[in-house]
């Protein structure tokens, strides 16, 4: 579990890429290679305001970090204040990488689950752990998963993979496939 833990990303590092992702995915593109540090704060202000999932992402990084150094209430009111805006709840075994974008709320992540960079995560998706196993999935890089679906158990979801609305997904997806269906099945490369 200690282990897990330490792949949480440093909080800037991470809010800034993740305020660059969710502009792209948003249409409104910045370079923040090239941006100030105040204007990316004011652009993941802005994101906060404007969109309920950003604000709970942050709440999310937010948390980690200080769960790490220990702080005893905060983490948890900032869960409850992210359940409560938007219905999403990251669960604190769940270590989600820089530059993901959760698209809306009603989004469930738990378990010892790991999201790298450049997923986009729908509305309605469950991502997470099924009875009698901590470990949820692996989800590697630039994978779409569309709304409604659920993700669970352990396995891996690999690089470029697609998953269908309301898919169930419960063993591992090769990378660049499309899957769909209950339970998912490959019925595509994407």
């Amino acid at each position: 579990m200690h282990a897990h833990r330490q792949l949480h990303p440093p909080f800037w590092e991470a809010v800034k890429k993740d305020t660059h992702v969710v502009s792209f995915h948003r249409g409104e593109y910045f370079e923040s290679a090239d941006a100030s540090p105040w204007y990316i704060a004011y652009r993941a202000l802005r994101l906060m305001w404007v969109s309920d999932a950003f604000f709970a992402q942050v709440a999310y990084r937010a948390r980690m970090r200080l769960r790490a150094r220990g702080v005893p209430v905060i983490p948890r009111l900032l869960h409850k204040l992210s359940m409560m805006t938007s219905q999403v709840s990251i669960d604190e075994m769940v270590v989600i990488h820089p530059g993901v974008n959760i698209a809306h709320g009603q989004v469930v992540i738990g378990g010892l689950s790991e999201i790298k960079s450049g997923c986009v995560i729908s509305p309605w998706v469950s991502i997470g752990l099924q009875a009698g196993n901590l470990k949820g999935p692996t989800i590697h890089e630039n994978v779409f998963i569309g709304s409604g679906a659920k993700l669970l158990g352990e396995f891996e979801v690999g690089a470029g993979a697609v998953i269908g609305s309301q898919a169930m997904v419960n063993r591992d997806v090769p990378a660049g496939a499309t899957v769909g269906g209950i339970p998912a099945k490959v019925i595509g490369n994407s």
